[in-house]
């Protein structure tokens, strides 16, 4: 009972709409993960103790 019918795939107005919508949200947060994740690896200065930023 997977498959959708014909007629109930003209039904949905939305497409795939809530698809992208969800997409984009995952892409976000996989980014903010890597970002973090980027963070936590940068070396800390002996001196200062603070951490390098990815700006170069």
């Amino acid at each position: 009972m997977g498959e959708q019918a014909l007629t109930a795939a003209h039904d949905n107005p939305d497409g795939d709409a809530p698809f992208r919508e969800h997409e984009a949200r995952a892409v976000a947060e996989d980014e903010g993960r890597r970002a973090a994740e980027r963070k936590a690896q940068r070396p800390v200065g002996k001196r200062c103790r603070r951490r390098s930023t990815d700006e170069r």
